[in-house]
């Protein structure tokens, strides 16, 4: 069976455990397509952007993502955040990296005219996984 739901939170409990297990299954389904397309390889940004659109739809955040960024970032404006997140009345932009992955020229400049406009700016790397689900409660 599967269930359409907007929000897990309306549910019933019995059904919340099946939403959350479907969402998992996507998931996992999702990964595996990545790597039969990349051939195993690794991609912890594509893998964490999975894991933020899950929590975000999960805790009832509206989002905008540009995805596959090698198509269509280079018609974006240079550096905009990875996601930019709202739930009335609060507004954040997210930036996926790597551990190693460092913030270009461009994000470096969009973060700080995020924080000039009191907008949160996180950049989320799989180490700082938990902080970021405590901001999105």
């Amino acid at each position: 069976m599967t269930l359409r739901v907007d929000s897990p939170n309306e549910l019933p409990e019995q059904h919340r455990k099946q939403v959350l297990e479907q969402l998992r299954q996507r998931q996992t389904e999702a990964r595996d397509g990545i790597k039969a397309v990349t051939g195993g390889k690794s991609h912890p940004e594509r893998d964490l952007s999975q894991q933020i659109e899950v929590a975000l739809n999960l805790k009832q955040w509206e989002y905008y993502h540009v995805y596959e960024q090698a198509n269509y970032a280079r018609r974006s404006t240079k550096g905009f955040p990875d996601y930019l997140c709202f739930r009335v009345p609060k507004v954040l932009a997210i930036e996926v990296k790597s551990e190693t992955g460092k913030l270009s020229k461009a994000q470096l400049n969009w973060k700080t005219i995020f924080e000039l406009c009191g907008i949160p700016y996180y950049i989320l790397r799989p180490s700082t996984w938990d902080s970021i689900c405590e901001v999105l409660k």
